[in-house]
């Protein structure tokens, strides 16, 4: 997975974006006590949304002022069926995978109206990958 840093100008998270070849990248933050913390996740739809508000200024802005404001997450034996449902019942594009505290993937709408109808959503993270 690509993360980068809430503090972060938004163009490292565009940069990692095409270099990663990803469509999304989480982003975080680095507590002394608790580590790395996942808090937000920015896609290419959320850059270009901040590019059509604020113009080329948002590249320079941190990511935090883009970052999506609402994380849906399932865990990574949940169904796709399940992550699915989850996704239109919050109308996201986007899904984190978790194992317990741990991310383990994200999963776009494209990328599982795609997979079988079977399987947990960490297999088919792990056959995305």
């Amino acid at each position: 997975m690509v993360s980068a840093p809430m503090t972060a100008a938004l163009r490292v998270a565009v940069e990692r974006m095409r270099t990663e070849k990803v469509e999304a990248v989480l982003a975080t933050d680095h507590c002394a006590t608790e580590g790395v913390s996942v808090l937000g996740l920015v896609t290419q739809a959320d850059v270009d949304a901040a590019l059509r508000r604020r113009g080329r200024a948002a590249l320079v802005e941190p990511i935090s002022r883009s970052v999506r404001s609402q994380l849906v997450i399932c865990d990574k034996n949940e169904s796709l069926e399940a992550a699915m449902a989850l996704m239109r019942s919050r109308s996201a594009r986007h899904v984190l995978v978790m194992d317990r505290e741990q991310a383990v993937g994200i999963i776009s709408a494209d990328e599982l109206a795609s997979f079988s109808s079977s399987g947990s959503a960490v297999a088919e993270v792990e056959q995305a990958s």
